[in-house]
């Protein structure tokens, strides 16, 4: 019995053991400083590891401290309340609270303090655990000094603020008041969009850009775009607005800063308006201009002295003037000196150009002083003889000669073509299938229409004519044009067309195209006089990656090679260039390349060549291929032709035009009733104003154009259905403001298909 009670008493001092052990352990790992006090005297009983590093006492030492030691001594008040606190736990009122504690060091810090009573061991003790908030506390300080700053920024800033949550503005700055002549009460609570007026032009979906630019500053994006806002009273103003995102203690915050900078922009625009005038009237003066400083360092010129002289913007700005004239360079010294003095001179000099090449000039120079300031500034003029001189002159305004030549006569040679291309028509429909003669015909209307894009091409290339793009089958817009380019190029020549197993179709001005295949397969032909080997490839090629120019994407590469007599880079170099050619003269025009060039670049592609002297050259023009869905656009050749019965007044006054066109539509079963110029229409159509379904009116006519004819005509009947027609085209028609948008139009020469498709689409609209 003796030996049970005693392994008893045993195991419960092993278990209480066991208890202690793990008490202390817990007691000493964890992470806040626990101080044991006694309730009645609050002395410390027992603290932690935790508490002896945080507050830098040894165990012993921390049993001796009396509690108010401990508190920052800031003053005995704190000292007294925290023996109150102490108590106040020991009574059964648990405390949770903030304090300024002191190290033993003397270092302050702060602690957040949890005091609760506990029953050790059937007497009643304090329990008081301490959290480290020191660098809360100061980061929370910090905070609050940051904003307190933020707040002096924000209500004395010369920009308004508004700073809005998630949807709503909560605060806004004196200054946005005065900017949006609101009230505080007007903007809080109000979005950013009542100040973001959605009528903007291009931004009718206002509210989703700046809902955007929304979110991407609360991704922490910031935005900085301008806008034109509006005040309370309607006035619109320009404004730069910038989006942040900010943290406040309150929350996350969009802080929009608005400055007004309407007189900026006005100012900006009149500067800007300024220099476009200065720049034009010194790019408008003839010959070459300069300005430079006493140094001779040049300080502005004009384009004519940068094409003159072949340098480029860089090299200019860094030159000496006295670069540009080293074989007369003391001359030139003397000059300057001569100016600087006397306030003006002349001279004739020779400016070398980049190249080497000296160009006679017939210089002047004028003293100019600013700010002190001496300067030079000159115009000189090319005396290269006459013979020279003129050939420069009419080298550098070809390309506006052919434009304006090509507008002025589109109208005239357009109708000529038109007259060759109906009656060719009329002849191809009368013929029998097996006519021996039926292919003339056929190479009559090919011709026509290659004038005609010839005509398109020449306009086109020198910006007077937009192309007319159609989904073309390459492959076989090649193989039919191989029968002629064949005849062409004669029997000395191998020619050889491969084509891709594949169609491919691009978007295109089939005409244009074979104008383009016309002059490479010439040029070809011209390079390889003793004969040779011609051939015409095409290949779908597509790049994944860009390479050089070419984007990414899907293009029918059109290949053309011949084994002629090559050239070297430097003629590669300006191959393209208008005017340009290595003919004799009389030979070639130096249109050809360059119109190859502009017709691809039209159409949106790419052109390369490859060449070395006596190894031949080859052209590659790269175009882009069209979606699946846009090639079944392919408009089917062969289509009937449409047939009407109604009655039409022609009005065209020129005769072989209204000749051909009656022929046309009398064989398409119209009733065609002629006048030869405006007035003679108006009283063509009084006489007959019940007949007269439509009216097919030329724009340009004497007496009365198109457009005051048909004003007439709908005073007369407003319902009458018009179609105008003209060798220019609708753009230059339109510029003229003869053209109004909306009416119905067609271009000289029209082929029989779309005259009569035309006629049909308005009459039954």
């Amino acid at each position: 019995m003796y030996n049970n009670n005693s392994e008893k008493r045993d195991n419960t001092e092993d278990a209480l053991r066991a208890s202690e052990e793990r008490f202390f352990a817990i007691f000493n790992s964890v992470n806040d400083a626990i101080f044991i006090h006694n309730a009645a005297t609050c002395a410390i009983l027992d603290v932690n590891d935790k508490m002896c590093e945080m507050f830098g006492y040894t165990r012993e030492e921390a049993l001796t401290v009396d509690v108010g030691d401990l508190s920052s001594g800031i003053s005995p008040y704190m000292q007294e309340d925290a023996v109150t606190k102490v108590k106040r736990a020991a009574s059964g009122e648990p405390q949770l609270f903030e304090w300024h504690y002191k190290h033993k060091n003397g270092q302050l810090f702060w602690g957040e303090v949890n005091m609760k009573r506990a029953s050790i061991g059937g007497a009643n003790h304090v329990l008081v655990t301490v959290h480290d908030i020191t660098e809360r506390k100061l980061a929370a300080e910090k905070l609050q000094e940051s904003e307190q700053r933020y707040r002096v920024l924000f209500e004395s800033a010369n920009d308004a603020i508004l700073l809005m949550g998630k949807v709503y503005i909560v605060d806004c700055n004196p200054k946005s008041l005065e900017m949006f002549g609101c009230t505080r009460e007007q903007i809080i609570g109000r979005t950013l969009y009542r100040f973001f007026p959605p009528s903007q032009p291009d931004l009718s979906d206002s509210d989703e850009k700046i809902l955007a630019k929304i979110k991407a500053a609360l991704l922490e994006y910031p935005q900085m775009f301008e806008w034109v806002l509006i005040k309370s009273d309607g006035t619109p103003f320009t404004a730069e607005v910038s989006l942040n995102k900010v943290e406040l203690v309150t929350g996350t915050f969009i802080q929009a800063i608005v400055r007004d900078i309407t007189e900026r922009k006005r100012i900006e625009e009149a500067l800007m308006r300024e220099k476009v005038f200065s720049d034009a009237v010194i790019d408008s003066l003839p010959g070459v201009l300069y300005i430079c400083d006493e140094d001779g360092k040049l300080l502005r010129w004009n384009n004519n002295e940068k094409e003159t002289t072949g340098y480029s913007m860089a090299e200019l700005t860094e030159m000496n003037v006295l670069k540009l004239f080293h074989q007369d360079r003391h001359l030139v010294e003397t000059k300057i000196r001569e100016v600087l003095e006397s306030g003006h001179t002349y001279l004739e000099a020779s400016i070398i150009t980049k190249s080497g090449m000296p160009i006679p000039f017939y210089l002047t120079g004028c003293r100019m002083v600013m700010d002190g300031k001496r300067y030079i500034v000159g115009i000189g003029i090319d005396i290269s003889e006459r013979k020279k001189l003129e050939s420069q002159l009419r080298q550098a305004q070809k390309l506006e000669a052919i434009g304006a030549l090509a507008g002025g006569i589109a109208h005239d040679f357009n109708n000529i073509l038109s007259a060759i291309m109906g009656y060719a028509y009329i002849l191809q429909m009368k013929m029998k299938p097996d006519d021996e003669l039926r292919h003339h015909v056929e190479h009559v209307l090919a011709s026509a229409e290659r004038a005609a894009g010839l005509t398109g091409a020449l306009l086109a290339f020198t910006r007077k004519q937009p192309i007319e793009l159609k989904p073309v089958n390459v492959n076989e817009m090649i193989c039919g044009f191989q029968k002629m380019l064949a005849r062409l190029i004669g029997e000395d020549i191998d020619f050889i067309v491969n084509v891709a197993a594949d169609d491919l179709i691009v978007e295109s001005d089939k005409v244009q195209l074979e104008q383009v295949l016309m002059n490479l397969v010439m040029n070809a032909r011209d390079a390889m006089p003793r004969g040779g080997k011609l051939i015409v490839t095409t290949d779908k090629m597509v790049i994944t990656d860009n390479q050089g120019e070419i984007p990414s994407g899907s293009y029918a590469l059109i290949t053309v090679t011949d084994t002629g007599s090559g050239m070297d880079k430097t003629i590669q170099e300006h191959i393209f260039e208008p005017f340009f050619t290595t003919k004799e003269v009389g030979k070639g025009t130096g249109l050809g390349l360059a119109l190859v060039y502009g017709t691809i670049k039209n159409h949106n592609g790419f052109i390369h060549v490859y060449s070395e002297p006596g190894m031949g050259t080859t052209f590659k023009m790269y175009l882009p291929i069209l979606s699946h869905g846009k090639q079944e656009n392919i408009l089917k050749e062969n289509a009937p032709l449409l047939h009407g019965m109604e009655t039409v007044l022609l009005v065209e006054d020129d005769a072989n035009m209204r000749r051909v066109t009656k022929d046309v539509l009398k064989e398409f079963g119209y009733t065609v009733l002629e006048a030869i110029d405006g007035e003679d229409a108006v009283r063509v159509f009084h006489e007959n104003r019940e007949r007269v379904r439509i009216v097919l009116c030329d724009l340009i006519m004497p007496k009365m154009n198109g457009q005051e004819t048909f004003e007439e005509l709908i005073k007369i009947r407003p319902d009458i259905k018009t179609i105008f027609m003209s060798g220019y085209t609708a753009e230059i028609i339109s510029q003229k403001g003869i053209l109004e948008k909306g009416m119905n139009f067609i271009s000289k020469p029209m082929s029989l298909t779309d005259l009569l498709n035309k006629m049909r689409t308005v009459l039954d609209s």
